[in-house]
């Protein structure tokens, strides 16, 4: 199977702010830009038919990344103080190191909606994952029709001011989605040989179908309801609370 060739892509992801300790030092920020798991973007499968996954384990990141606002250069909110891989995720640190009013502006929204978006480009062809083919990546199973980027690098980081009223909130509720979806498959996992198979597949079952009509059906948009739902769609709750 032919693959197609790919430009670069987007994933997001919600920022934590945390106000600054001492004074006269700046905010620093965290976020989980990448789960590991499937990019569902809509507007990605549309283009090229299938989802993504990128091997983090062949991600490219430059010492200091330099983050600004919108994608803009000229709003810069500050830079990266870490790039790195935590149990299959992609997780950034930095501080608001800016002056300008893009910092600001975030510094001003303290613990409102913001978004963390990182630009990544595969350097390799992707590889095809035929239909119900599987393949581990990042720690978890990916099961195809997918395509599988397994040297990539990633080129920028860009902060957002909460959900645009065009295709963002579709954008962001899929990467939700996706992100709330690992969580579930990543639990099953280690509830393997615990419980049932056939009890576990109805409790995934279930879990999958609740999420996506909160995340997907009903647009979730705050940041803040990710890593809430994250929490609540641990399949381990789920069992313990049974």
């Amino acid at each position: 199977m032919t693959t197609p060739a790919l430009s670069s892509l987007r994933v997001c992801g919600p920022v934590v702010m945390a106000s600054a300790t001492k004074a006269n030092t700046a905010p620093r920020f965290s976020a989980i830009a990448y789960s590991g798991g499937l990019i569902r973007d809509p507007a990605y499968i549309r283009r090229f038919g299938q989802p993504l996954v990128v091997d983090l384990n062949g991600l490219q990141v430059p010492d200091v990344l330099a983050v600004s606002l919108n994608f803009d250069d000229t709003q810069r909110i500050g830079h990266t103080t870490s790039v790195k891989v935590e149990q299959g995720t992609l997780v950034i640190e930095g501080v608001v190191s800016g002056s300008g009013s893009a910092a600001k502006e975030v510094i001003a929204l303290g613990a409102g909606p913001i978004t963390a978006t990182i630009e990544i480009e595969p350097t390799d062809q992707p590889q095809a994952l035929p239909r119900e083919a599987t393949a581990n990546i990042n720690g978890r199973q990916a099961t195809g029709p997918a395509l599988v980027a397994f040297r990539s690098r990633l080129r920028g980081i860009s902060f957002q001011k909460g959900i645009r009223e065009t295709d963002s909130p579709v954008v962001f509720a899929s990467a939700a989605f996706g992100y709330v979806c690992d969580v579930i498959e990543k639990s099953a996992f280690g509830l393997e040989g615990h419980i049932a198979p056939h009890e576990l597949a109805a409790i995934k079952a279930q879990a999958i179908g609740q999420a996506r009509n909160e995340l997907i059906l009903q647009r979730t948009s705050s940041p803040v309801d990710i890593l809430a739902a994250a929490e609540r769609f641990d399949l381990m709750n789920w069992v313990e609370a049974s």
